[in-house]
């Protein structure tokens, strides 16, 4: 049953999951501008529409319908579970203190007769059962009472307000791109709406190449980490690209031809990640069987004082318990017998700890060793990979510039039909080779990392 199904005289329970329905679609105007305010108020940002048979129609920021349970409907549920909750917290408290009263008769009653006494446990039992079943149905009710707060239209408006924040790619990861004439909760965004952060991104990143080009300096650290985050969300990936623009858009075909260079300079990039994360596992794996050793030999070395404590513990009380034994023991000779045994156990676990103060001592600087070993091999490889991935700055800006030069000065070129070979980007192995060179030119380079370069160089140039 939906909710358009519910009459004013129905007696019915409300459930939010079974009668709630949604229905999330995109305006029929296809050349809708973007959003470029999005800090209206969500009263500014939803219109009521129509309603109709308890279903109302909301369009948020004129461009994406949603049809849930009206205002009417909503208010109805509301007060439904108002009265629940309300009564059920009553009879929680009403239960409780008949619970509290009955346990206090019961050890009252214990002094006058003991089935008094019973009874009031029964009693006691019986009402705090019936207090924990209303405080569930309270808390049940409750739930139910937000869940029917909430306006059918918030998650659109929160997550409309949330792309518009984070940019295209959390619409990408979050697959928010609507479709025309389909009802679905991705129906988030219209396609041109998904274009515009496109181009948004693809802006910005080129304003932060521009402002990277202008350094005089650059650190190796620096670099590396603006290439990883350039491999990481990059508007040249095929991916963000036919996400953005429609099949035989004449801006995502020069933009495509630019993504070919690009998974081409990211299978390169990678291949130095992968061999120095492979170089830290390896380090990360040996020092954790450093580790793991020396755990089983303090375990051994600390066995030997628990041993000679476990057998002298053991004597003690076999002298404790002759002299209990013993014919004609007195009172305080059996009382000074179970001192000195008390005395002695406890003299035991003082020289135990004593014995074992050094070991741990020993133990833990060997493994503060090992971690500092651990730490400076990983800060060495670090060094190492900063280095080897340096000669890849330059080639990402210059890769990033030409597309986007195409992107803006080719786009009317190609609609004109004159668009030539010319326009299109150069195999990036060209690049790459010339990069090499230098990478291959670094000292500080280790041999096997020199020789995976080589080979490389080889197949690209």
């Amino acid at each position: 049953m939906t909710i358009s199904d519910v009459t004013l005289d129905d007696s019915y329970d409300w459930d939010y999951d079974s009668c709630y329905s949604q229905e999330i679609s995109l305006t029929q105007e296809k050349e809708i501008d973007p959003l470029l305010n999005s800090d209206k108020s969500f009263a500014q940002r939803v219109q009521l529409i129509s309603e109709k048979n308890k279903v109302g129609s909301f369009l948020v920021d004129s461009r994406v319908l949603v049809k849930g349970p009206s205002d009417f409907a909503r208010v109805l549920a509301a007060n439904h579970w108002e009265l629940k909750r309300d009564g059920a917290n009553w009879w929680g408290r009403f239960d409780v203190c008949v619970c509290v009263s009955s346990v206090a008769l019961g050890l009252v009653g214990i002094m006058v007769a003991p089935w008094a006494a019973l009874a009031g446990a029964v009693s006691g039992v019986a009402m705090g059962v019936l207090a924990s079943w209303n405080y569930k149905n309270g808390k049940l009710a409750q739930n139910q009472l937000d869940k029917w707060n909430r306006h059918p239209a918030q998650d659109v408006v929160d997550l409309r307000a949330n792309t518009y924040d984070r940019g295209f790619f959390y619409c990408l990861d979050h697959n928010l791109k609507g479709s025309y004439g389909t009802i679905s909760p991705h129906n988030i965004l219209h396609p041109n709406e998904v274009t515009w952060l496109y181009e948004q991104s693809f802006e910005n990143m080129m304003k932060d190449v521009t402002i990277q080009m202008r350094r005089l300096s650059v650190s190796p650290s620096e670099k590396r980490e603006w290439i990883e985050q350039f491999v990481a969300t990059n508007p040249l990936s095929l991916k963000a690209i036919s996400y953005a623009y429609a099949s035989q858009h004449p801006k995502g075909q020069i933009l495509e031809a630019w993504s070919t260079s690009f998974n081409a300079y990211k299978q390169d990039v990678s291949m130095v990640q992968n061999h120095f994360s492979a170089k830290s596992a390896q380090i990360r794996n040996e020092a954790k069987r450093k580790l793991d050793n020396l755990q089983e030999q303090r375990k051994l070395a600390l066995a030997l004082p628990d041993t000679f404590k476990w057998m002298s513990d053991d004597q003690a009380k076999q002298a404790r318990n002759e002299q209990f034994q013993a014919q004609g023991a007195s009172l305080s000779e059996r009382e000074n017998a179970r001192r000195s045994y008390q005395r002695t156990l406890r003299q035991n676990e003082n020289l135990c700890k004593v014995a074992q103060a050094p070991i741990n001592m020993y133990y833990n600087k060997c493994e503060e060793e090992v971690r500092q070993w651990e730490g400076e091999k990983l800060e060495i490889i670090n060094q190492e990979k900063n280095i080897a991935m340096a000669p890849y700055f330059t080639p990402a800006l210059d890769l990033f510039a030409g597309a986007y030069e195409s992107w803006k000065q080719d786009y009317s070129r190609q609609i004109e039909g004159v668009l030539t070979e010319e326009s299109l980007p150069p195999p990036f192995s060209t690049s790459l080779g010339r990069w090499l060179k230098v990478l291959l030119g670094l000292k500080n380079m280790s041999i096997l990392h020199r020789d995976e370069m080589q080979k490389t160089l080889q197949n690209c140039c």
